[in-house]
C-alpha cells in the first residue's frame, strides 16, 4: 500500500504490550512536522504491507491518503558500501 500527502498535517514500535497506545502516530506526527517546518520538505510518502491495518491507519490519522497499491513489485536495496541485494 502506497501513502503520499502533500500537505504538512515512521516509527516502529515493537513488543506487543507498546501497540495500540498511539506511539507510532505520535513519531510520524513529530517527523511530520519537523519535515515540512523545518526541513521545508514539500512531499512525504510512506509504504506498508497490506496486511499492517494499524500502520496504515497511523498513516491515515496523520494525514496521509491511500495513492495506489503496489503489486507484483521487487525491492533492490542499494547499500553504501556498494553491494545490492
Amino acid at each position: 500500500m502506497k501513502y503520499g500527502t502533500m500537505s504538512p498535517n515512521g516509527s516502529q514500535t515493537s513488543g506487543k504490550e507498546h501497540r495500540s497506545k498511539g506511539y507510532g502516530t505520535e513519531a510520524v506526527m513529530l517527523m511530520l512536522d519537523y519535515g515540512f517546518n523545518n526541513l521545508r520538505i514539500e512531499r512525504i510518502t510512506a509504504n506498508t504491507l497490506e496486511h499492517n491495518t494499524g500502520a496504515q491507519r497511523s498513516l491515515e490519522k496523520c494525514g496521509f491518503v491511500l495513492e495506489g497499491r503496489e503489486r507484483r513489485t521487487r525491492v533492490i536495496l542499494k547499500l553504501l558500501d556498494g553491494f545490492q541485494i
